[in-house]
C-alpha cells in the first residue's frame, strides 16, 4: 500500500489510540508556556531610586532619585523628586517584597536595557532551534532531547552566578523549548488522518492557555524567582519517560523504509482501535533538505506565504502583548488563535519527509518576529502612541490576502511526496 492514510483508515485514524497519544504529546506544551511567558514574572523592575549627578547637582545633599514611569518605554515620563535621604552612598535602591532577576543582578538604572536581553536571548534560542532541530527529521529522539536539554538548561539558569551566563542559558533554553515543540507537534499529527487533525490543534491550544492560567497562580505564591523558575523546570523531567511512552511516527519510518518497526506500530494502533490491517505496503524514503522546500513552484510559494506568515504573526502579538505595558488595555483573546491557525496549517503543507523541516523553517521566522517587535513597537510609540496599531493592521492585512491562496486541506490527505504537494488544488 502507497499511501500511508489508506492504511491508517484501516488501523483507525481517530481512536482511542490517537487521542490518548494526542493528549500526552499536548502535556509538554504546557510547560513551553512556562518557558515563553515566565519572564513576564521572573523579571520585573521594581519601584527602585537611582542616584544621578544632576540632582546631587540640584539638591543641596547627595540624593536618590525614584522615577515615575512606564517601564520600556523609550522616552521616560512622569516626575522627579529630592528626597531627605542624605549619606547613602548606594547606586541603586530597590524596595519590594519579590525578589526578581533584576534585583538579583541590578539591571535597574543606566543598566536597566540589559533586562530586554532575558527575552531577546529566548527569541534567539528559538530561532537558531527551529533551523537545527528541524532538520533532525527523527521526531522522537529530537523531542527526547530537546525535553532533557530544557529540564537542564533551565536547572542551569538558577545557579547562574554571573547576568551574562544566565543569558547564555536562556538561550539554550529557548534552543530547546523550539526543539521539543516542532517534533512533539508533527510527531502526533501523523497519527490522525484528514479528517480529524484539527483535533491535535485544539487539544495543544487548550493545554497552552492552562500553562498561561496556572503560570500567574505559581508567581502569586513563589515569590523567588529561583523558586519559581525551579517549579517551572522540574516537572519537565517528568517527560523524559515518553522515551518508553510514545511511539515513534510510523509514517515518518515508512518514508525511512524502517518497515518492521512502522509496521509494529501501526498494529498496536489497530489492536487499540479494534481494527484490521491489510498486508503489506512500502514508501519510499526522501532525505529532506533546505533546497527541498524551495525547488518547486507550490513548495516555494507556501514556504514563502508561511514564512511571512509565521513573521507578522509574532510582531503582532508580541506588539500587542507589550503595548499593554504602556495603555494597561487587555489583550483581545481572538488574536491569538488568528494567527495560531497558521501553525495547524503549516503541518498539512508538507510532504512527511519534509514536514517536520517546514514547520522548523517557517516558525523560524516568528522567532525573528519576537526579536523584532519590541524595536518596532517602541520605536513607532515614541512618534505616536497608536501609530504601531496601524502598522500592525497592515501586516495582518497582507497576512490574510496571502493566506488565502494556500490550498484547502480538509478532508485531504496529508502529502506524502513533493508530487502530491504539486497537484494540490486551492
Amino acid at each position: 500500500m502507497s499511501n500511508f492514510d489508506e492504511l491508517l483508515q484501516h488501523a483507525g485514524d481517530f481512536g482511542l489510540y490517537q487521542k490518548r497519544i494526542s493528549l500526552l504529546g499536548s502535556l509538554p506544551i504546557l510547560l513551553l508556556a512556562f518557558v515563553l511567558i515566565g519572564v513576564v514574572f521572573l523579571g520585573y523592575t521594581p519601584d527602585h531610586w537611582c542616584n544621578t549627578a544632576g540632582l546631587q547637582e540640584k539638591c543641596a545633599f547627595r540624593s536618590q532619585w525614584r522615577p515615575l514611569h512606564f517601564r520600556r518605554v523609550l522616552a521616560v515620563f512622569g516626575q522627579s523628586q529630592c528626597t531627605g535621604s542624605a549619606g547613602q552612598s548606594e547606586q541603586t535602591a530597590l524596595v519590594g517584597r519579590r525578589d526578581f532577576v533584576e534585583n538579583e543582578f541590578s539591571l535597574v538604572c543606566e543598566d536597566s536595557w540589559l533586562a530586554d536581553l532575558n527575552q531577546v536571548c529566548l527569541a534567539g534560542g528559538f530561532f537558531i532551534g527551529a533551523l537545527v532541530t528541524g532538520y533532525l527529521a527523527d521526531r522522537k529522539s529530537c523531542f527526547i532531547a530537546s525535553i532533557f536539554g530544557l529540564a537542564v538548561s533551565g536547572i542551569c539558569i538558577i545557579f547562574s552566578p554571573y547576568y551574562p551566563l544566565l543569558l547564555f542559558f536562556r538561550c539554550l533554553q529557548g534552543f530547546f523549548a523550539k526543539g521539543a515543540w516542532t517534533s512533539t507537534y508533527v510527531l502526533v499529527i501523523e497519527f490522525f488522518g484528514s479528517n480529524n487533525r484539527k483535533f491535535v490543534s485544539v487539544m495543544s491550544r487548550t493545554v497552552y492557555s492552562l500553562g498561561l492560567v496556572l503560570l500567574p497562580a505559581l508567581a502569586y505564591y513563589i515569590p523567588s524567582w529561583k523558586n519559581l523558575q525551579l517549579a517551572m523546570t522540574l516537572p519537565t523531567f517528568i517527560f523524559l519517560i515518553y522515551h518508553w511512552v510514545i511511539p515513534e511516527s510510523p509514517r515518518w519510518l515508512l518514508s525511512q523504509r524502517k518497515t518492521k518497526e512502522a509496521v509494529k506500530i501501526v498494529e498496536s494502533i489497530a489492536k487499540c482501535n479494534k481494527r484490521s490491517l491489510p498486508e503489506d505496503f512500502q514508501e519510499e524514503i526522501v532525505r529532506p533538505s533546505y533546497k527541498d522546500l524551495f525547488k518547486t513552484p507550490k513548495m516555494r510559494k507556501h514556504t514563502l506565504i508561511l514564512i511571512y506568515a509565521w513573521f507578522t504573526g509574532a510582531v503582532v502579538f508580541q506588539g500587542l502583548v507589550l503595548r499593554l505595558g504602556i495603555t494597561g488595555d487587555n489583550l483581545p483573546t481572538g488574536i491569538i488563535f488568528y494567527f495560531l491557525t497558521v501553525n495547524f496549517a503549516n503541518t498539512e503543507l508538507y510532504p512527511t519527509p519534509l514536514r517536520n523541516l517546514g514547520v522548523s523553517v517557517c516558525s523560524s521566522a516568528s522567532d525573528i518576529g519576537a526579536v523584532v517587535a519590541p524595536f518596532i513597537m517602541y520605536r513607532l510609540a515614541s512618534i505616536w502612541q497608536e501609530l504601531p496599531l496601524f502598522v500592525y493592521g497592515a501586516m495582518s492585512v497582507l497576512y490574510s490576502g496571502l493566506v488565502i491562496l494556500l490550498p484547502e486541506m480538509r478532508g485531504v490527505d496529508l502529502p506524502e511526496t513533493v508530487d502530491d504537494v504539486e497537484n494540490m488544488r486551492r
